[in-house]
């Protein structure tokens, strides 16, 4: 009840008691009337304060309806006396006399009016007082009608609350229908007028005089200084229109707060109902009537109206996640195996929770609750999905066993695929929902699959896992160190971390490449150092060092390049510390040769007549800046002869020909292998025997010649393909509806010829990559499903190959394919009836065939990288139990924004952080961390959250760092970007480093007992890290600092890897 409801009820009492307190006022004596008016003037004035709140339309008089006689009084002014009575309660005549006197008498009518029957000229009247407040204006109505011709009538509104005749000397007349006595006319009469009232009572007398009879009806007063009290009916969530009661005729505006949200109008009844748009819960609705400059209002507190009832989307035995729709906000309970799982719906009205996997046929529920309202119960039941996909647990390259975990019962079978070889095993889980599957030890990096496989012959999704790398590579092979080498190489396991220590304990880094060769730059060391070398893994294995003694320097012999007769230079290259070259001719010193940049030379011979002669023997030497000389590498001019030409050699030849210009012979090689010769004719032409090769006859093999002279000098390979002529071309499917017959032709060709029942239709041109569609439209006898065609491909001059044969098959529909995300590994949906497989098709190109199991399929598109990338398409065909290829639909693939694949990561700072640290979805376990594009390290996600540590492998602000997430799987499912900064911490200890003389080995200093780390930095990059014995550290800085213009820092961390100290190292 709100304060204005309040008021009206107690002013209702007031008006209650104050009439009450008029019929017994009426019947006391004038002065003690008047005594009680004023002594009750305090109680007026509250009185007239609690009326502000009478509704305004209320008829303030009591009993208009006439049905008695309750609450009116009659009074007659014999010698203008007042005479106030109540009347009577038994009938004279059909009318009540009043108490005290029989001069006039009224009866109750009961349809609104009431007659007044006077019996001489003395003034008589029915009489109520009323409650006012002063000031407030009223509205007086009422009817007159007759019923004696004689009658007339007198309407007044007097002040206070003793009667008064309307004329009467004293009294205050606040309203009176006329100066004298009015005849009421035959039709009767309807007036209405207004007073204004001056204190908190007022008394209306509807007189009469004479022998007659009067008639009064319809009479009501009103406060029409103030609107009715407005009313609004209760709202809630779910309402769209508003309503209640308000002053007739009223302007109508409605808000929530400030914000209008509806308008309208009250109608003649008071009543109105307004549409608006939904309100938020709690919201306060205010309702403001306004009419004249009056306003009156009510307010509402928005309910929560009823909410949608949830939806469960289908949930299999597979399903770890379980989703649908509800009403937006709502705080959802999702109840399974008596174990309920709280969410909030979304804005969107989505929800989704993570569950175990259930099992066939278990119900499951969900209810909604907001804000103190509940939604109808949900159900919904558990289908069975297959087998689920079994787990594997890790496998090293020294594991003999696989195990893991899967539904118990089913059988399981391992393949381990080492590149193209495949070997299974296969077991079963036991009762505890385990295996163990006894193996041969794999090769790291081997991929382990698991499928399981139930009762029904159902195979699960596969799982995969790569072998583990456990094993430390062998210590590496190095090659001699001199002492005047500048790199330090040899050989190992490739792609492993190589460690170089020096002499002086200096660190230096390298790796092998994907051959396992290494070779790192070392600065020169003293004959007898010993260096050590040993190799770390991807995974972390390090094996064994190599320990290599450094030997003085011998200058090794350079290397010649064939020279032939009336070549002019003899060329080759020289060792590292040469600084020269000297040629000799049968011993004898010619002169001397300059070294380029590049370690290569040539030295002049064209002046000397041996050197353009075949068979002449001559020697280089090396010669260094001390003059120690090499030993001399001998050579021997060659005579000059061509390598010879191979004609076009077809599949179908039986012999290689060409052209040997000034050879006496040619040699065929196959394989690299010499298999036979054959003499060169008089004109340079030769043909030697291939029929008995049978690699010959494969397209793409190759072969080669060479030419021999007389001399025996023999020429360079040349080279010769295997081709193909023309065959005929490839015709694709062909349905009854297509217009178009498409194919491949063979190399060469240059058209396609249709022909239809043996004539020759027209051509068509061939694409450059072989492609070929030809119009087929007008052709009524390829609309009928069995009907044969042909197609041959043209050469350039017009050959043609054999004709390929097609035939019209009947359309069979397009499959439906399911949304497909870039998270996905396989493609799923639902084919026509006819159709028993499905074809995957990726760039136009076939991928796989998988088969269909009562109208759905399932084919697997994971090692498809393409379809990793949004916006990608791919098609899928329906095929029937003959082969027959339907028609294609294209898909889409969509950003996965799916909740349980999304990935977060937080920014890294190089100068304060360790980890690389986020969030993952519920279907990410693991995550790889990739700097530059190469995957450093990777860790496991834990309750949504993972750490990875990244110190030691992003070492530049410029470096492209990213986080993968994958599933169970294994199969990567969504990647972001970490944004590297570099900021100093504020430093508080101090690091003290001495000058550093460039050309010297380490550069040294002093450190506060809090720093644990020393790092060398160049450049704003991390070169190496520094060795601590005490207070003072030492780096080995010779191959990092060689310029004074460089930036170099010495930075110090404490024992949380946290920064705490930095200082620039002074290079001279």
């Amino acid at each position: 009840m709100n304060k204005n409801q309040t008021m009206k009820k107690v002013a209702m009492a007031v008006v209650a008691a104050n009439v009450v307190a008029s019929s017994l006022i009426t019947a006391m004596p004038a002065k003690s009337l008047a005594a009680e008016n004023q002594a009750t003037e305090a109680g007026n004035k509250a009185e007239q304060k609690l009326m502000g709140g009478l509704k305004s339309s209320q008829n303030l008089l009591q009993n208009t309806q006439f049905n008695s006689l309750d609450g009116w009084y009659g009074n007659t002014w014999p010698d203008e006396t007042d005479s106030t009575a109540p009347f009577r309660t038994t009938l004279s005549k059909g009318f009540y006399n009043p108490t005290t006197s029989s001069l006039y008498a009224a009866r109750p009518n009961g349809n609104n009016s009431v007659t007044l029957w006077t019996g001489n000229d003395t003034a008589s009247a029915i009489t109520q007082v009323f409650s006012t407040i002063p000031g407030h204006t009223y509205e007086l109505k009422y009817t007159a009608t007759r019923e004696t011709d004689n009658a007339v009538y007198a309407v007044g509104i007097n002040d206070g609350a003793v009667i008064k005749h309307i004329h009467a000397s004293g009294n205050i007349n606040l309203y009176n229908s006329g100066d004298s006595w009015i005849t009421v006319p035959s039709a009767g009469v309807t007036r209405a007028g207004t007073f204004v009232a001056r204190s908190a009572n007022s008394h209306i007398v509807l007189e009469g005089t004479g022998e007659a009879k009067v008639n009064y009806s319809n009479i009501s007063i009103r406060d029409i200084s103030i609107l009715d009290a407005t009313t609004l009916d209760s709202i809630s969530t779910t309402s769209t229109s508003v309503t209640g009661k308000g002053e007739p005729n009223g302007t109508v505006v409605i808000k929530n707060g400030e914000t209008q949200v509806g308008t309208g109008k009250v109608d003649a009844s008071g009543n109105y109902s307004i549409v608006i748009p939904k309100q938020a819960y709690g919201s306060t609705i205010t309702v403001i009537v306004t009419l004249d400059a009056l306003t009156s209002s009510a307010s509402q507190t928005v309910q929560q109206g009823a909410i949608a009832t949830p939806t469960i989307n289908p949930l299999t035995s597979k399903s770890t996640t379980a989703s649908g729709t509800g009403e937006a906000g709502s705080t959802l309970t999702f109840k399974a195996n008596g174990i309920e799982y709280l969410t909030t719906v979304t804005s969107n009205g989505t929800w989704s929770v993570t569950i175990p996997k259930q099992k066939a046929n278990t119900s499951v529920e969900a209810t909604s609750v907001l804000n103190g309202v509940s939604s109808a119960k949900s159900t919904a039941s558990i289908s069975y999905d297959g087998p689920s996909t079994p787990t594997l647990d890790n496998v090293t390259n020294t594991s003999t066993r696989v195990t893991g975990t899967g539904d118990s019962g089913n059988s399981i079978t391992i393949t381990v695929k080492t590149g193209d070889s495949t070997i299974s095993y296969s077991g079963t889980i036991d009762d505890a929902g385990k295996f163990s599957i006894d193996i041969d030890a794999p090769d790291a990096g081997a991929i382990v699959e698991a499928v399981a496989q139930d009762n029904t012959g159902t195979d699960s999704q596969n799982v995969t896992t790569t072998v583990l790398d456990v094993i430390a590579p062998d210590a590496p092979k190095v090659n001699a160190v001199k002492s005047t080498d500048t790199i330090i190489s040899g050989t190992g396991e490739a792609n492993c971390d190589v460690t170089v220590k020096l002499p002086s304990g200096g660190i230096i880094q390298g790796s092998t490449n994907s051959q396992g060769a290494f070779s790192i730059a070392i600065p020169k060391q003293a004959v007898g150092a010993k260096i050590e070398v040993s190799l770390t893994d991807a995974a972390g294995n390090k094996g064994n060092a190599t320990t290599v003694t450094v030997q003085a320097d011998t200058l090794a012999a350079p290397t010649i390049n064939d020279y032939y007769a009336t070549a002019g230079y003899v060329t080759g290259s020289a060792p590292a510390s040469a600084s020269k070259i000297a040629l000799y001719i049968d011993n004898q010193l010619v002169r001397y040769g300059a070294i380029d940049s590049n370690g290569k030379y040539q030295i002049y011979a064209a002046d000397n007549a041996k050197m353009n002669t075949a068979g002449t023997a001559f020697q280089v030497v090396a010669i260094d800046a001390n003059g120690n000389m090499s030993t001399k590498a001998n050579a021997t001019v060659q005579a000059k002869i061509a390598a010879p030409s191979i004609q076009d050699y077809y599949t179908t030849d039986a012999y290689v020909k060409g052209v040997a210009t000034g050879a006496s012979k040619v040699t065929l090689y196959v394989n690299d292998k010499a298999v036979r010769t054959a003499a060169v004719n008089a004109d340079g032409n030769y043909s030697v025997y291939t029929g008995d090769q049978a690699s010959l006859t494969t397209v793409g093999a190759n072969f080669q010649t060479s030419a021999t002279n007389a001399a025996g000098m023999e020429s360079a390979k040349t080279t010769g393909t295997v081709k193909s002529k023309l065959t005929a071309p490839v015709i694709n499917k062909y349905a009854s509806t297509d217009a178009y017959a498409r194919g491949t032709a063979a190399a060469g060709s240059k058209q396609v010829v249709l022909y239809v029942d043996g004539k020759a239709v027209r051509t068509a041109a061939v694409n450059a990559d072989g492609t070929y569609a030809i119009y087929t439209g007008d052709q009524v006898a390829l609309t009928i499903a069995g009907k044969t065609f042909q197609i041959a491909s043209k050469d350039a001059v017009g050959n043609e190959s054999p004709k390929a044969t097609g035939t019209v098959v009947s359309v069979l529909a397009a499959p439906t394919i399911v949304t497909y995300y870039t998270t996905d590994v396989y493609a799923k949906g639902t084919t026509p009836a006819d159709a028993t497989k499905v074809a995957l098709y990726v760039d136009g190109k076939f991928v796989r065939y998988a088969n269909v199991t009562e109208g759905k399929f399932s084919i697997y598109t994971g090692d498809q990288a393409k379809l990793a990338t949004a916006g990608s398409t791919f098609q899928l065909a329906s095929v029937d139990a003959k082969g027959t290829i339907g028609n294609m639909v294209t898909a889409t693939v969509q950003a996965d924004n799916r909740v349980a694949y999304q990935l977060t990561a937080t920014g890294f700072d190089m100068a304060t952080d360790q980890n690389v640290s986020g969030t993952a979805g519920s279907s990410i376990t693991r995550v790889k961390i990739f700097v530059n594009g190469d995957v450093k390290r990777q860790t496991s996600v834990a309750d949504g959250v993972y750490a990875i540590y990244a110190k030691d492998v992003i070492t530049s602000a410029s470096d492209t760092v990213e986080i993968a997430g994958y599933d169970a799987q294994g199969f990567e499912r969504s990647r972001v970007t970490v944004p590297v900064t570099s900021v100093a911490p504020v430093t508080n200890k101090t690091i003290t480093p001495a000058d550093y003389t460039i050309g010297t080995d380490n550069i040294t200093g002093t450190i506060d007992p809090d720093i644990k780390r020393v790092q060398l930095f160049v450049n704003d990059v991390l070169a190496r890290q520094a060795a601590i014995s005490g207070n003072s550290f030492t780096v080995y800085a010779a191959d990092k600092v060689t310029s004074a213009s460089q930036k170099v820092e010495m930075v110090g961390f404490d024992a949380s890897g946290a920064e705490i100290a930095r200082q620039a190292v002074n290079v001279k």
